[in-house]
């Protein structure tokens, strides 16, 4: 039975996938006697993990990332509902970023709007409206989540397990922020995503729980009920428009958002 507790089981897991993540190595599914089965069990394995993450060099968490927002990513991860994890801030790139494949083990990339957070959103009993959260967010970007699919078997991790290793985070690239970001229809904005010059993925912006600021007031909220909240300074991507697109050595990926901007990455 789940608990608010941390424990030995916890800390296993923990161990088990911060180590894994820092050997670059796939992981094999959890071991039975201290997987994580719960939603509560995978957040507190992930709070541990990111402990461990940032004492090894990662950098303090710098935002968050909410995953399976998408009905296709969903399938694609057999996950029914969104999961919630952070950015580290030695991942964390501007308009451009150049990476080295062998860094991975199987990375890929999503498009995504990226909210920039400018005044706090603490945890509160009563739930954030959508004025509330909008209010809260400076500007949005355009965004690159670079994932890493880090198990012998993705499919049969379950929502805690993903929960646990942060949705499969590997990093970031920011694109430049828009602050008039409210006279955009964002729901109609479409997304794209191009591998060497050729257009490999194609979205909207209702793809992800009908306009990505749901998903920034789901986030809040979820923070809240967990204790935590959003601070100015964070940013929150908010899951990808389009299909997750895996990336090969040699590959120059380019996302872009109508109205709000693009960003590109290569892998060496």
């Amino acid at each position: 039975m789940s608990t608010n507790r941390m424990s030995a089981a916890d800390a296993k897991a923990a161990a088990f996938i911060a180590e894994h993540r820092l050997r670059k190595q796939p992981l094999p599914q959890l071991p039975a006697e201290f997987r994580p089965r719960e939603l509560a069990d995978g957040y507190r394995v992930q709070t541990l993990a990111n402990d461990r993450l940032i004492a090894a060099g990662f950098g303090a968490a710098a935002g968050h990332k909410v995953g399976a927002t998408n009905p296709v990513v969903q399938q694609a991860l057999h996950v029914p509902h969104a999961v919630a994890g952070v950015v580290f801030a030695n991942t964390v790139h501007h308009i451009h970023a150049l990476l080295a494949r062998t860094d991975y083990v199987r990375p890929g990339v999503e498009c995504e709007v990226v909210a920039l957070i400018g005044s706090d959103l603490p945890p509160r009993p009563e739930p954030y409206t959508r004025l509330e959260v909008a209010s809260a967010i400076a500007a949005c970007a355009a965004g690159i989540e670079i994932i890493d699919d880090r198990y012998v078997d993705v499919k049969a991790l379950g929502a805690a397990c993903l929960i646990a290793d942060n949705g499969l985070d590997a990093g970031a690239v920011i694109g430049k922020p828009v602050d008039f970001w409210q006279d955009l229809n964002l729901p109609a904005c479409s997304a794209t995503i191009t591998v060497n010059g050729n257009v490999v993925a194609q979205g909207v912006g209702a793809d992800v729980m009908g306009d990505p600021i749901n998903v920034v007031v789901w986030l809040a909220n979820d923070l809240a009920r967990r204790g935590l909240g959003l601070r100015a300074g964070e940013f929150v991507f908010t899951g990808s428009m389009t299909p997750i697109v895996w990336a090969q050595p040699g590959d120059e990926i380019a996302i872009s958002i109508a109205k709000l901007g693009a960003a590109t990455c290569r892998f060496s």
